[in-house]
């Protein structure tokens, strides 16, 4: 969970600056996940997903089409899912 909360803070500064790149990465390396804000505006994202890191199973991706203006209903997204499931002992 605290990958998320980072991960949705890094949006939140992308957002409010149009520049810069978040970035997800589970414990594990599952999940990795970049997303690129680039002086246009536009958005570069770009993953992966393994069931077993460091095997041969893992999905690459790349997501086009987006903008800035993309970036508030991600974090709205990801604050949902920090409400849903809080942190223990926090």
């Amino acid at each position: 969970m605290r990958e998320l909360r980072e991960f949705r803070k890094g949006l939140d500064q992308v957002y409010a600056e149009i520049k810069g790149r978040a970035l997800l990465s589970s414990i594990q390396h599952w999940v990795e996940l970049a997303v690129e804000c680039h002086s246009t505006g536009s958005l570069s994202i770009s993953g992966s997903v393994a069931d077993d890191p460091g095997s041969w199973n893992t999905l690459r991706f790349e997501i086009g089409g987006l903008d800035q203006t993309d970036i508030p209903a991600l974090v709205d997204a990801l604050k949902a899912v920090e409400e849903r499931f809080p942190m223990l002992g926090e």
